[in-house]
């Protein structure tokens, strides 16, 4: 398999419906037209969920997903999960930015645990906010499936506690 291209974000954000991204997920006069980068100005909405849940769906082999800064909030993520389930070509997925929380963050952890999403390698995650069990959390269920989080760096090891001197002997 060759590594999914590297990221290239359109010229400019755009209203998230069918119309405006439909072309996006089907471009294929280019090399990279096995990924899509989003780049809209709002996704909070319902109307807007359901496009991207939709499209994501419609293209299942699409190997790198780029849905960054998209204020997708909980409800967005799980939506856009909820629409990649068992897809086994996605290798690379950023939901970095888009407003999520602890939950957002166990339901990622639960996906990489129960291997959701079979054939993922990279996970960036990063600027939302989780707390620092949720990133721990999430952590561990990424490195248990082998996929690399990106944006996040591993927690500090704890300090090794002091060791006593010995009692001298009598």
């Amino acid at each position: 398999r060759r590594p999914p291209p590297p990221f290239r974000a359109p010229p400019r954000a755009m209203e998230l419906t069918a119309g405006a991204v439909r072309p996006l997920f089907e471009r294929s006069d280019r090399p990279a037209s096995d990924s899509v980068a989003v780049v809209a100005r709002d996704a909070s909405g319902p109307a807007a969920r359901e496009v991207l849940a939709s499209l994501l769906r419609e293209f299942p082999t699409k190997r790198a997903i780029y849905l960054s800064a998209l204020n997708l909030g909980d409800e967005g993520a799980a939506a856009v999960l909820d629409a990649l389930h068992g897809n086994a070509s996605v290798q690379v997925l950023s939901l970095w930015g888009n407003s999520l929380t602890d939950a957002s963050a166990g339901r990622l952890a639960a996906v990489l645990t129960s291997r959701g999403l079979p054939s993922l390698t990279t996970l960036s995650a990063a600027a939302n906010a989780f707390s620092p069990e949720a990133i721990a959390s999430l952590a561990a269920a990424a490195q248990a499936a082998g996929v690399t989080l990106v944006g996040y760096l591993p927690a500090p090891a704890a300090p090794a506690a002091p060791v006593a001197p010995a009692a001298p002997a009598a």
